[in-house]
């Protein structure tokens, strides 16, 4: 049978989605311990050929299995915890080479065994002026493995799981500020988040892009290749109630950098991202 959202599912208010019925997509008794992620692509509006629809559902399932090969599941036991819906869907933003992708929180779930907001139902938004070039580039991919992330809970869950105080530019989650610390800097007692961009949906989303990691790690407000993913990111979704694999595992065959000089500025309010040319 279809399974339906329980009562601890609350919506948020910037939601942008009219939700008639948020189900699980999958049947049979629950699977607590496992997660997944489930794209449902939406290819309306996105003036893609079916060439480059063929091109974007391969690169979007990639970056689904990315996540689902190192996040392995869910700290606590709960029948509601059976993955993330992430509809993906192409609109106009704002032109070429502005904002790219947005993620934004739509439902969320909390069970009442470890008090922790779950990302339940999360979209995914890519601006249909774009998407043919990062495809032509080779670039949808890493754009679509950083947004899911967002989906799941980096950046835009931070702060309801008390992980995380807007502007501080401060995150004292405990996994990734011990895995910071085995990483890259000792003696830290925090790990540096972007508040300097001044970007709405940049700055309190996303790791500093000067921090003791460096500027080539996925998840910095600014993404400059040679891209990789640090176990520090990887630790942060423990802090938000995941289980995870001990390092990052199979990133040099998702990874697709981006073009130099074009970096990208993926943020979060909705998670936006952007990319745009630096000044020389």
């Amino acid at each position: 049978m279809v399974r339906h959202v329980s009562p601890g599912v609350r919506f948020m208010p910037f939601q942008r989605f009219l939700l008639i019925a948020a189900t699980f997509l999958a049947e049979g008794p629950a699977l607590a311990s496992s997660f997944d992620l489930f794209p449902v692509v939406d290819f309306t509006g996105s003036g893609l050929t079916a060439a480059q629809q063929t091109a974007a559902t391969h690169d979007l399932m990639a970056a689904a299995a990315f996540w689902t090969r190192n996040i392995t599941g869910y700290a606590v036991t709960d029948p509601g915890l059976q993955g993330i819906t992430v509809p993906v869907g192409f609109a106009p933003v704002d032109g070429l080479q502005n904002t790219l992708a947005y993620t934004f929180d739509d439902l969320v779930y909390m069970p009442a065994s470890n008090g922790l907001t779950y990302a339940y139902r999360q979209p995914v938004i890519f601006d249909s002026a774009d998407v043919a070039g990062l495809l032509a580039t080779g670039s949808f991919l890493s754009v679509a493995v950083h947004e899911f992330a967002h989906a799941i809970g980096f950046g835009l869950q931070w702060l309801t799981n008390g992980l995380y105080a807007p502007g501080s530019g401060q995150y004292v989650g405990p996994a990734a500020l011990a895995m910071y610390r085995a990483e890259f800097d000792p003696t830290a007692t925090f790990v540096p988040v972007e508040v300097e961009s001044h970007r709405l949906g940049t700055d309190d989303y996303h790791w500093a892009e000067y921090w003791a990691g460096g500027a080539h790690e996925l998840m910095t407000g600014f993404i400059d290749p040679p891209l990789f993913v640090s176990d520090t990111t990887l630790f942060a979704f423990r802090d938000l109630g995941y289980t995870t694999l001990a390092h990052v595992s199979g990133w040099a065959t998702a990874q697709v950098p981006l073009p130099p000089a074009a970096p990208l500025l993926a943020g979060g309010l909705a998670a936006l991202a952007v990319i745009r040319r630096r000044a020389a």
